[in-house]
């Protein structure tokens, strides 16, 4: 099945909010300390699953 226009806009779109997500919190997992940094990481990680699994639709359903 191929996506249409307005859905491959919405899963680029994805894939970069979810890169932005990771990167960020990716940075304040690096620069904090104790409870938060957890929270962080946990955020980082599924920012980055969010773009890995746009981005794996994006590339199946073209």
């Amino acid at each position: 099945m191929s996506l249409s226009q307005a859905q491959k806009n919405y899963w680029t779109g994805a894939i970069v909010v979810g890169a932005v997500i990771a990167v960020l919190f990716g940075i304040l997992a690096g620069n904090s300390a104790g409870g938060n940094q957890t929270a962080y990481i946990g955020a980082a990680v599924v920012g980055g699953v969010i773009a890995v699994g746009s981005l794996i639709v994006l590339l199946t359903r073209r």
